[in-house]
């Protein structure tokens, strides 16, 4: 990062440092390394959470995704059902949502985990689990279907969803 610049919040306060931009390339290797730890972003905690649409769970069916009946309480969870909420992932283990398409209609499914791919970044906004790119939301059409991403419309139960902590 030498030459970059730096806006010194965070950092004890010094006249030369923290009031005012500074380039890398002018601090000491021990100013530099205080700079970058004061602007690292802590890492977040990931959430483990069960996904409940009424009394069904989404759950992982291989590569595939559904509905089910929510089993057992708190850590005797099924593995199927327990997700982790990680902004903007949605994942099992190494395992995260992703759309098939940016179009309504298009699957979700279950595929490696990769922050960079678009097609698995999805933010929870009130009720609905909104995919970030296409503006579309996690639907489960029919109980039994594969799940879909449509236009958002919160008042509609196939797109509602209660995120429920595992603790």
């Amino acid at each position: 990062m030498k030459g970059g610049l730096l806006c010194g919040s965070g950092l004890p306060p010094s006249p030369h440092i923290c009031s005012s931009c500074a380039r890398f390339s002018d601090l000491t290797s021990e100013q530099t390394l205080l700079c970058r730890r004061s602007l690292r972003v802590p890492e977040q905690e990931a959430v483990t959470s069960v996904l409940r649409q009424g009394g069904l769970c989404l759950e992982a069916r291989g590569d595939s995704l559904g509905l089910g009946e929510c089993r057992g309480i708190g850590a005797t969870r099924p593995h199927s059902q327990r997700w982790e909420l990680i902004e903007p992932l949605i994942r099992q283990q190494d395992l995260c949502l992703a759309i098939s398409a940016f179009a309504p209609g298009s699957k979700v499914k279950m595929e490696p985990c990769n922050t960079k791919e678009a097609r698995q970044k999805w933010k929870p906004k009130g009720s609905v689990l909104q995919h970030l790119v296409s503006g579309l939301c996690l639907d489960s059409q029919t109980p039994m279907g594969p799940l879909v991403i449509n236009p958002c419309r919160p008042q509609v139960a196939s797109q509602s969803w209660e995120p429920q902590i595992i603790t």
